[in-house]
């Protein structure tokens, strides 16, 4: 199952992320962001995130972590 196109809210949101990154990392950011979207629009498991998406377990660990301090609601102000 392919990704969808890029639009502007994602665009947006992944800004607003990224900038608030200091210390680089080894997974992209902007993927881990887009697996997010995909599984809150297609309310999947997580373990059912295609594979061309970073691992379902790192995924989960950065919603996880964006939820418990702050970051996913700060996203949607």
């Amino acid at each position: 199952m392919g990704r969808s196109k890029k639009n502007n809210s994602t665009v947006k949101t992944w800004r607003q992320i990224h900038d608030g990154f200091i210390v680089p990392r080894n997974t992209d950011i902007h993927e881990v962001l887009n697996a997010i979207f995909y599984f809150l629009k297609i309310g999947c498991q997580w373990r059912l995130i295609p594979y061309d998406f970073p691992p379902w377990e790192t995924v989960y660990t950065y919603f996880s972590q964006w939820i418990k301090d702050g970051t996913w609601k700060k996203i949607h102000e």
